[in-house]
């Protein structure tokens, strides 16, 4: 049965997997599904240890990290609301590659590895959307290592800024100069002085290990092809609008990602005269 609007007490989620799916499969998922706060700098996964839970992120942010034999360690990637942590299951992994570590405080659903497993090997929609985000991981982190092999240093935190406001659907959050400089894959002095170039020139606000941003058209100007490629194709297959089978309900708070995009088409609008009725995801760039 299909619904037309959310049932009572139903749990919107602001992760865009999860709404990607039909409701009748995330209903079913429903009971399996445990709201968590995610702490930064909690450990979820360890290098080679058990993976119990799989987690769908919503407000929060989650770093891989791999160690090398001296003891440094190379951020590989990123999790966020577009997605989740735990793919290795799906893949028949029950130990994780990575360490897994929350980098920003915040939200997320979380859901036993075994549930998650038996869900997956139904063989329906949700292990299609799993498989378009293991696509969309790959793709990501290929993108990422040419990113930071051949683009300069400002081009790639334009585009790290936006990425983690586009995971979150926060302007402000924590940010530590290690964190960018493992990601960035740079020497944390010049990270900073990167960081400082930008609040300088009005990009963003930048306080120690805070960072807000206060102008994303200018970061757009800035950041290189890396980030629209993977960003289009994220979009693709987990939009940002939420279907009319998830409406929010009288006095439930939209998701922060459904008011940015709403404040987009919003600005569009004015800007090339077409009525907010017919903008869709197609005219916001």
């Amino acid at each position: 049965m299909e619904f037309a609007f959310p049932p009572p007490k139903f749990r919107l989620p602001d992760n865009r997997l999860l709404v990607a799916l039909p409701t009748r499969d995330y209903l079913r998922l429903l009971p399996s599904l445990e709201q968590v706060t995610l702490r930064q700098n909690e450990i979820l996964y360890e290098c080679d240890g058990p993976m119990r839970y799989v987690y769908f992120p919503e407000q929060s942010l989650i770093s891989l990290l791999t160690y090398l034999e001296d003891g440094k360690s190379v951020e590989v990637g990123v999790v966020g609301n577009p997605g989740l942590l735990g793919t290795y299951i799906a893949l028949g992994g029950r130990s994780s590659f990575h360490e897994a570590v929350v980098e920003i405080t915040g939200s997320a659903l979380r859901m036993k590895a075994d549930a998650f497993l038996a869900e997956f090997q139904r063989d329906g929609i949700f292990q299609r959307k799993i498989l378009d985000y293991i696509r969309c991981q790959i793709l990501m982190t290929s993108q990422s290592a040419a990113c930071n092999r051949v683009h300069l240093l400002k081009r790639r935190l334009a585009r790290l800024l936006l990425t983690i406001h586009d995971r979150i659907g926060s302007k402000e959050f924590p940010m530590t100069q290690e964190f960018m400089g493992r990601i960035l894959g740079a020497p944390r002095s010049e990270v900073t002085k990167a960081a400082i170039r930008f609040r300088q020139g009005g990009l963003i606000e930048y306080q120690y290990n805070n960072i807000k941003i206060v102008d994303r058209r200018r970061l757009e100007a800035i950041v290189c092809e890396c980030h629209w490629v993977v960003a289009e194709e994220f979009d693709r297959s987990f939009p940002r609008n939420i279907p009319a089978r998830f409406t929010v309900m009288p006095g439930r708070a939209q998701p922060s990602w459904q008011r940015e995009r709403a404040s987009r088409i919003s600005r569009t609008a004015k800007l090339t005269g077409i009525s907010v009725a017919s903008c869709d995801h197609s005219c916001v760039k």
